[in-house]
């Protein structure tokens, strides 16, 4: 662990003092500093607005040796608490303990920078009352919030996939929080000793949640799992849950629809798809396959009801799809039946201007046709003539010589 601290000279503290004392209306004025990672430093103001600046993490810190929680100057008078913690853009992890026991921190800005949380971040903020986790971060350590009893409205991160055993353990003002898709597990007494909490969301991605993970929620009564009845009972579930396992449960997961296919080609001869729009549905992956019993792939997701399959295609080669809809939690519903189409490429006509050299020769110029090898240049002697091919080339130009 690294730490360094400097702190204003008295006489500047001096003056800031006395204009406060003095009824003069005091602006905010450097308390203290120091660095806080190999790139980073801090800043406490008078105000209790922490600042951490740069780029990259964190140092950890042990319990009670953050250096800015509690800053006092004792011989000013003058004692400086963290109020405000502003997270600048360009740190990628919150150190270990790097913000606990900030006992008079109200209020948290994290950067979408940040990847990590790190191990006992904020234990016992006590009067910590929300936090956004930015939707950057991937993980949150052990312990994070532990005891931040006044700690009421926590916002999950889309990106985050694990959140740390404990990490929200004694945290008895939180009423409700939504875990988000990507988490796989809820730890060893993630929520334990949560006395408030009365409704959480659960994805259809855990399928573990640890011993004591719910332990003492005893109001806990409204769960909602963005998965399937089955998905829900195939979760390894630890022991000492039973509030979990006691509360209304509500299952989100019986997917959309399926939709119904049809299959076509566009103009150039490609695999073209149709299908109806499917109640509850946020978005359709399309899959494509070889043979009628795949393996399938998917190839595409799109939130319309058509695809266009305009890439990878072989002249001659029939091709399997099929469609399936997902509702906004992600859950999916059932495959539509197989639909098949063979791929016969068709060339557009390309579109001729004609013009004469400086020797008064016949010129042509057209444009470049998608998927066009060569161009062949047929002649007549009137417009409802007999034409004969003159020439076969390869660019987008002819002149009759």
């Amino acid at each position: 662990m690294k730490k360094r601290l400097s702190a204003l000279p008295l006489g500047m503290v001096d003056t800031a003092y006395a204009a406060e004392t003095s009824g003069v209306a005091a602006q905010s004025y450097y308390v203290a500093g120091g660095q806080c990672g190999d790139d980073l430093t801090w800043t406490l103001d008078s105000s209790g607005t922490l600042t951490i600046s740069g780029t990259g993490p964190m140092y950890n810190y042990s319990l009670w040796d953050n250096p800015w929680c509690d800053i006092a100057l004792r011989s000013s008078g003058i004692s400086t608490r963290v109020v405000n913690a502003v997270v600048s853009s360009g740190v990628t992890a919150l150190g270990e303990r790097a913000l606990a026991d900030c006992g008079s921190m109200v209020s948290v800005s994290l950067p979408e920078t940040l990847l990590t949380v790190g191990e006992s971040c904020f234990m016992s903020s006590d009067a910590l009352r929300s936090i956004t986790i930015p939707n950057s971060v991937r993980s949150i350590g052990l312990g994070a919030f532990t005891a931040c009893k006044n700690l009421s409205r926590v916002t999950l991160g889309r990106g985050l996939q694990r959140i740390g055993g404990q990490a929200f353990r004694e945290c008895s003002s939180l009423s409700s929080i939504v875990i988000p898709d990507g988490v796989k597990k809820i730890e060893y007494l993630t929520f334990s000793d949560c006395a408030n909490l009365m409704e959480i969301t659960i994805p259809h991605t855990v399928t573990v949640i640890e011993n004591h993970a719910f332990a003492n929620c005893n109001i806990l009564s409204r769960v909602t799992f963005t998965g399937t009845r089955a998905q829900w009972n195939a979760i390894d579930m630890g022991d000492d849950n039973d509030p979990l396992l006691s509360a209304n449960i509500t299952f989100a997961g019986s997917g959309p629809a399926a939709p119904t296919v049809t299959a076509g080609t566009d103009s150039q001869g490609r695999p073209t798809l149709k299908w109806n729009a499917v109640t509850g549905a946020a978005k359709y992956e399309v899959y494509r396959s070889y043979s009628e019993n795949g393996p399938y792939t998917k190839y595409s997701t799109v939130t319309g009801t058509t695809y266009t399959n305009t890439a990878y295609l072989e002249n001659g080669t029939t091709y399997y799809y099929r469609v399936r809809a997902l509702n906004s939690s992600g859950v999916a519903g059932a495959y539509s039946s197989v639909v098949y189409v063979t791929y016969k490429q068709t060339l557009s006509a390309p579109t001729v201007t004609g013009g004469n050299d400086s020797q008064g020769r016949p010129t042509l110029k057209w444009n470049a046709v998608s998927g066009a090898a060569r161009y062949e240049v047929y002649r007549a002697r009137s417009r409802s003539g007999e034409y004969i091919k003159y020439s076969t080339v390869t660019g987008t130009s002819y002149t009759n010589t």
